[in-house]
């Protein structure tokens, strides 16, 4: 009896595997584009992460420049600096630090300077 009800259910499943099969397999080559596609995206965040490594070092670097409370942001070598220095001329001098780092591309200079109290 118990033959007689799983042999249905087996030859059912038997038939079913082959076709389960092929489309996993037309599944992997379609998966594999998308995969290269999403490595780009991942590259450029790399790079733009390195860049503005390569700035903060610049800038920590720099004497005269108090570059502490300065943050850096790159994106396909657009450089955007935000922060605060005590002193206008700290202000330019990050900028132009900014702009003779290797990549960069232009700077966008937001940098202002502290209020004091």
């Amino acid at each position: 009896m118990f033959i007689r009800r799983f042999a249905p259910v087996l030859g059912a499943a038997l038939l079913a595997l082959p076709v389960c099969t092929v489309h996993a397999q037309a599944s992997d080559t379609n998966a594999a584009p998308q995969a290269s596609a999403a490595a780009a995206p991942s590259s450029s965040r790399a790079a733009n992460h390195a860049l503005a490594r390569r700035v903060r070092k610049a800038l920590y670097s720099t004497k005269g420049l108090a570059a502490h409370d300065i943050t850096v942001v790159a994106r396909n070598g657009v450089v955007t600096l935000t922060g605060t220095v005590p002193e206008q001329s700290q202000v330019d001098l990050a900028g132009s630090t900014a702009q003779h780092v290797a990549g960069v591309q232009s700077v966008t200079n937001h940098v202002q300077l502290y209020q004091k109290n």
